[in-house]
């Protein structure tokens, strides 16, 4: 299984290949036989998803306990730690890990909240029904992986983007159940995160979302860095980049128009601040 935390570390074509990694239905009769395979500890550098059909995993994401046990799914956006603390019962799981870039190079645009959903909720637990859907295209995208034709990629890819939608919709569903009840019970960097998702593209300053909470500038960048090891500034930076990436690679629209929906002051002002964080301009990336 060392192959899918090395593709979730970050995985180029020259390295392996392929922007992504899958393995279905690796089992385990005993916990410690997974102990060899599965690290101790490690770091996301793009997407993971565990998808559990038996037997329980104790463990702490960026600081926060979660439990993976039959029928739930695990999705880990990049940059988060995980450290497996404990394995109980017979273990089975199925992993597929792909890299942003891999994301970026969808049929059609995707919702970039699907990389802010899992900060709220990393852990989906699913009915029956949805459980068997979500293992259906983990098991189609296995089975194209190992074909070589000409359109392999591209099936794939298309396979990923549908089940990234599927998983968008679960949590859309879920909020939107949960409603009131659920903001009165998440904690702080949950409400942060909630709120960055719905407005990334138009409020970038840490004043804002600190007044949105009722919080200090320096007392929510504090809580941010500790239990995410990332500042403010960094994760709204991140969630601007990855959606002007992906309107760069997916859509027709000008560095004007993209410039606007971002509401940044100019075009130049965007292409400044692209250039700033990915050592390019937006023009480069769009022919990359």
């Amino acid at each position: 299984m060392e192959d899918i935390f090395n593709a979730s570390a970050g995985v180029s074509p020259e390295a392996g290949g392929d922007e992504f990694r899958i393995r279905c239905d690796m089992s385990a009769p005993r916990p410690q036989a997974f102990t060899q395979d599965w690290p101790q500890a490690f770091t996301v550098e793009g997407m993971l998803m565990i998808l559990c059909h038996c037997g329980r995993a104790e463990l702490s994401i960026d600081g926060m306990s979660v439990t993976l046990e039959k029928d739930s799914l695990l999705i880990l956006s990049e940059k988060r730690f995980v450290q497996r603390t404990a394995l109980t019962g017979e273990m089975r799981i199925s992993m597929l890990a792909f890299t942003n870039s891999f994301i970026l190079e969808m049929p059609s645009p995707i919702d970039t909240n699907i990389f802010i959903y899992p900060r709220l909720t990393p852990l989906l637990s699913c009915s029956g029904e949805k459980f068997r859907d979500f293992e259906s295209y983990f098991r189609f995208i296995e089975k194209e992986s190992r074909e070589s034709g000409r359109y392999r990629t591209s099936i794939i890819r298309a396979l990923i983007f549908a089940l990234l939608l599927e998983v968008t919709a679960e949590y859309e569903d879920r909020y939107r159940l949960d409603g009131a009840d659920r903001i009165r019970n998440e904690s702080i960097p949950d409400r942060f995160f909630r709120l960055l998702a719905a407005n990334f593209r138009v409020c970038r300053t840490v004043c804002w979302y600190a007044s949105q909470l009722n919080l200090t500038p320096k007392y929510l960048s504090q809580l941010i860095k500790e239990c995410s090891g990332r500042t403010i500034l960094d994760w709204i930076h991140e969630s601007v980049m990855l959606e002007a990436r992906m309107l760069l690679k997916t859509s027709e629209m000008t560095i004007q128009q993209i410039s606007d929906q971002l509401n940044f002051s100019s075009p130049s002002a965007f292409v400044q601040f692209f250039r700033k964080h990915s050592g390019h301009t937006p023009g480069s990336e769009r022919v990359r």
